[in-house]
């Protein structure tokens, strides 16, 4: 087995005035090509060598490609996505981080026997149609990043658990767009959210190829991440750093307690791990207690907010509308405070240097 170096933890966190313009962290995303629409990505190997630092043997990390358009053509035409889903093909590195690339189903067939935390890295591919700002013709974009977790629940039995950084934005994605000319788009529409429905049909179809395994989905805030949009100040295309931060504290804090303090009133509010907060089915109390280590400004908003928790339909919808409006008061601020931490990380020497030999 390689050996691989010690890695640093998130000693950026909560940094108030980040040190590297805004411009040179584009720069260095675009350098190192940050979510990439191929298996072997920076942010894919990068997750392994934090897997082996953290010697977290209990989560597996894959990373699959959906090219929605495909996928969407296949429905229109069969009425079924399962001969574009049986044909979705996935990677995984091994302890030598050596590439496997297989058919995701029969990945998974082998995977979920063992019990582990699945982390899938997935790139939707032709995810939306965009517009050239110069023209105004219709582009369509290349890519958006999710993250989907299975969650062994009991044995033969997950959870599927679905994050996307839009959040409740991706409700309102219920129309699928394709190019057809310049100005003109073919639409199809499905009436609901669209990742939640190839979400749905998706688990259908693992559930009826792969034996005495039962994975749980629904189309609901217990399954899917519909809080705040986490991407509303985002012009440049960082959805790519949201689902990495996951698995950060996946791969490190996964079945810790969390303890956020209150330095206004001198208080600590605890919570339970974030196993089980996804167990419980809380994806959104999830990434609101990472992005609360990430932002100071975002940690005061949350704890404040907290007061409204036990009215979970009120709380879940002011935080919505209070996230939303502390990234449009300063835009350019909180992308570069989102985009910081994670860059800085990705581009320690300990993974630079077995990634690009830098």
């Amino acid at each position: 087995m390689a050996q691989f170096p010690k890695l640093t933890e998130f000693e950026i966190f909560n940094s108030r005035h980040p040190a590297i313009p805004l411009g040179h962290l584009k720069q260095l995303k675009d350098k190192y090509n940050f979510g990439a629409i191929h298996f072997e990505d920076y942010i894919h190997i990068a997750s392994n060598l934090m897997k082996q630092d953290s010697k977290n043997n209990n989560i597996e990390i894959l990373k699959a490609h959906i090219n929605l358009e495909t996928a969407v053509h296949c429905y229109k035409t069969e009425q079924s996505f399962n001969n574009y889903f049986k044909n979705i093909w996935a990677g995984i590195y091994n302890p030598n981080l050596h590439i496997e690339r297989c058919k995701l189903v029969n990945l998974l067939n082998r995977l979920l026997t063992k019990q582990s935390i699945i982390f899938m890295y997935v790139n939707l591919y032709e995810y939306d149609m965009g517009k050239d700002q110069e023209t105004n013709h219709n582009i369509q974009e290349d890519s958006h990043a999710v993250a989907i977790i299975l969650l062994p629940i009991t044995k033969g039995r997950y959870k599927a658990v679905y994050f996307n950084p839009h959040g409740n934005k991706m409700k309102e994605y219920t129309c699928f767009k394709t190019y057809h000319t310049r100005m003109r788009t073919r639409d199809y529409e499905f009436g609901e959210s669209i990742d939640m429905v190839i979400m749905d049909n998706l688990v259908k179809y693992f559930n009826s190829c792969i034996p005495d395994m039962e994975i749980e989905y629904e189309k609901t805030e217990k399954y899917n991440y519909i809080g705040a949009n986490l991407q509303s100040a985002d012009n440049i295309g960082i959805c790519y750093i949201f689902p990495f931060y996951l698995f950060h504290q996946f791969c490190y804090h996964l079945r810790e307690q969390h303890i956020l303090r209150d330095e206004s009133y001198e208080k600590e509010h605890r919570f339970v791990s974030y196993y089980s907060l996804l167990k419980s089915g809380q994806i959104d109390m999830v990434i609101y207690i990472i992005l609360s280590n990430l932002l100071t400004n975002f940690n005061k908003l949350f704890i404040k907010n907290l007061q409204y928790s036990y009215i979970p339909s009120y709380f879940h919808d002011k935080m919505i509308k209070d996230v939303e409006e502390l990234f449009g008061e300063n835009e350019e601020f909180y992308i570069h405070c989102l985009m910081y931490p994670g860059i800085g990380y990705l581009l320690q020497p300990a993974i630079k240097k077995i990634i690009v030999g830098e």
